[in-house]
């Protein structure tokens, strides 16, 4: 018999029925706090209106990942001057070939002024990180500009990414894959190009954390099999894999792949980073707009614990903040 029986005759069955209800959903409401603190959302790698090729503002973005619980949510906004081509000029009464270089930025004082004013706001509700992804360029010129944009605002975090081959043009526009006739590049010579560029960004003259969404060609590869696999350009890999790991940088799991498994690196390469002792990963969805947030992180989260993988890298003004997947 139980105390409330004994206290309560035949009505404590009845008691210890409605205590035993109340404790269940006491219960479910906490193992629900439980779950959603545990779930620990974050994206590194994000645009806004003050990237060209964004489409919702800060605070719009923001909003889009406080509603959808994320604890760290990073804004990478493009100081991109990756090189478009190139044009022929005279100088000293000889012809000489030039690289032209675009940005694709246009507001940073607009974006650090706005972006540190909703850090502050939103402070304890999340934490709202602003980095900078800077497209890689072999000029002296640009990376004393990135360099200078570094000591003005002091972003949060930054991303070095290639996204245009030196001499062909750029991926997502699709003219790195053609030839100067207009021809089909080999898929190969594309990619040894690419993964060559991408080795050679890790020695930039300015400083960055997060190494961004290697792979990134393949995304807009105009070949039937488009995949960039481990075993393909394994000697490559291994280059930019190592390298990666001694200079202690971060690799970013860029979810914004819209063919094949979903996401770059694939896994793969991943794999291959853990055994060679990589452990510092970052998620980016790469969104540039709302609804594009944490896309497919499930399946990249998913990837990384298959791996052996327990944690994503927040990198915070310097600071390295491991959440747990």
């Amino acid at each position: 018999m139980s105390l409330f029986e004994k206290i309560y005759g035949d009505n404590g069955r009845k008691a210890r029925g409605v205590l035993a209800v109340f404790v269940q959903l006491w219960y479910n409401k906490r193992m629900k706090k439980q779950r959603l603190d545990n779930k620990k959302l974050t994206d590194m790698h994000s645009h806004t209106t003050f990237s060209h090729d964004g489409r919702n503002s800060l605070k719009e973005m923001l909003t889009a990942a406080r509603k959808a619980g994320a604890v760290f949510y990073g804004v990478s906004e493009h100081f991109d001057c990756d090189f478009c081509g190139t044009v022929r000029t005279v100088k000293d009464g000889k012809t000489v070939e030039e690289d032209t270089y675009k940005t694709a930025f246009s507001d940073a004082d607009g974006y650090f002024e706005t972006g540190r004013k909703l850090q502050k706001k939103y402070a304890k509700k999340i934490t709202l990180l602003l980095g900078v992804e800077f497209g890689y360029v072999e000029n002296k010129e640009i990376c004393r500009l990135y360099q200078e944009i570094v000591r003005k605002f002091s972003p949060d975090f930054i991303i070095n990414s290639v996204h245009a081959d030196r001499g062909h043009g750029d991926y997502c526009l699709r003219t790195a894959f053609k030839t100067p006739d207009g021809e089909k590049r080999e898929k190969r010579e594309v990619y040894m190009s690419y993964l060559a560029r991408v080795e050679a960004s890790l020695d930039a003259d300015y400083p960055y954390d997060i190494v961004g969404h290697v792979g990134y060609c393949s995304r807009y590869a105009p070949y039937d099999d488009p995949s960039m696999s481990y075993a393909e350009f394994a000697e490559s890999y291994d280059r930019i894999l190592e390298k990666i790991i001694k200079k202690g940088k971060i690799l970013e799991i860029n979810s914004s792949k819209l063919k094949e498994e979903g996401f770059v690196p694939s896994s793969d390469v991943l794999r291959r980073y853990y055994e060679l002792g990589g452990r510092a990963v970052s998620f980016g969805s790469d969104a540039h707009f709302t609804s594009r947030l944490f896309e497919k992180r499930e399946k990249v989260v998913a990837a990384l614990k298959e791996i052996g993988f327990t944690y994503v890298t927040v990198p915070k003004g310097g600071e390295r903040i491991e959440v747990e997947i």
